[in-house]
């Protein structure tokens, strides 16, 4: 007797399959890529913006990360990207986090998002905030690239990541995640 193949998936094996899926339901010839890091990136210096670091692929077709931040495009066309970021604040003050575009190296306009972390909740506990940002923009050449930079006003702020958990069974949660897809 031959098995139903969903019977047996592991959670992992359930999200390939959710991803597969959506590959398959992609228009022929359209570009895509869905990334994420596993690492927590620590804010470094102040006034000097940073770009966030991209480690993993779930999957993609013609959009590669360079460098572990650049994510790049093999082919012309209109595309949309969505991230989000994973923010901890640990300190005891509120504290202002701008997160943008830039595109080929400059600064993509009007592509900035701004927002305040609040305060730790107690000395225990940090404040938690997941940043969403989307934005549809062209790539004119192949080999253009975008890349994803934030800024604070404060080194105790963080992009964290936060490890796989047992009881209760819960996923790692990455500290950044990116979708990019190619609209026409």
């Amino acid at each position: 007797m031959e098995k139903d193949c969903f019977t047996d998936l592991t959670i992992n094996n359930q999200l390939w399959e959710i991803l597969k899926a959506i590959e398959l339901s992609v228009p022929y010839g359209r570009n895509y890529g869905s990334f994420y890091d596993t690492t927590s990136q620590p804010f470094l210096t102040l006034g000097t913006p940073q770009a966030v670091r991209i480690n993993s692929q779930y999957i993609a077709s013609g959009i590669n990360v360079v460098g572990g931040t650049k994510i790049t495009f093999t082919k012309k066309g209109i595309y949309s990207l969505s991230f989000s970021l994973q923010i901890v604040n640990p300190d005891n003050d509120v504290h202002t986090i701008d997160c943008w575009i830039k595109y080929n190296g400059n600064n993509y306009p009007n592509s900035n998002t701004r927002f305040d972390m609040q305060a730790r909740k107690n000395f225990g506990i940090p404040s938690y905030l997941v940043a969403n940002f989307e934005l549809t923009g062209a790539a004119i050449n192949i080999g253009d690239y975008v890349e994803i930079y934030w800024n604070s006003d404060s080194t105790q702020i963080s992009l964290a990541e936060f490890p796989a958990q047992v009881s209760p069974v819960i996923p790692e949660t990455p500290s950044v995640i990116v979708n990019v897809h190619q609209i026409s």
